[in-house]
């Protein structure tokens, strides 16, 4: 019972050598699963390690601020013109809730100690950023309106849509 080996096709990659069509595919589906697990591997470690609990419980906390926060304008100049507004009225609380947060305590009190003739002066300056031009960031979400060489006013955008003033 001789066999004929020379008439049988012998097809190499059913030996394992690697060069056939069974071994590519598994190369492919290899490369590919250690791709996707590379991917989450990576997503895992930014998003629990990346921030500290406090850190994100922070940002979140700005976030939630920000949309909270409805004083202030659509644009730079509304909030300009409101807390210009807000000052001739005498309403010192309310001219300054149209800075950010931190600045808010700080400008209330300079508000507040003013004299007549430092508030007129004060106004008087405020009115003429009005007619000066300003500048965005290019992420859009600042403003600055640039005084002289030594001053500027600049404007952030919140996420709740208004514009506050950053001293």
């Amino acid at each position: 019972m001789h066999e004929d080996y020379k008439d049988k096709k012998i097809r190499l990659d059913d030996y394992g050598d690697g060069s056939g069509p069974k071994s590519s595919r598994w190369k492919f589906y290899s490369v590919f699963l250690v791709i996707i697990s590379a991917t989450i591997a990576l997503y895992v470690v930014v998003n629990q390690y990346g921030l500290s609990g406090a850190e994100r419980n922070t940002i979140n906390s700005i976030d939630n601020q920000q949309v909270a926060d409805v004083y202030g304008g659509k644009t730079p100049l509304e909030t300009l013109q409101m807390h210009i507004d807000a000052i001739q009225k005498g309403d010192y609380e309310l001219a300054s809730r149209y800075f950010d947060p931190g600045d808010q305590g700080q400008e209330f009190k300079l508000l507040a100690e003013a004299t007549a003739g430092e508030i007129a002066n004060y106004l008087s300056l405020l009115k003429s950023l009005d007619g000066l031009n300003g500048v965005y960031s290019s992420d859009g979400k600042t403003y600055s309106i640039i005084i002289n060489e030594k001053a500027s006013v600049k404007f952030i955008a919140y996420s709740s849509g208004v514009w506050k003033i950053k001293s």
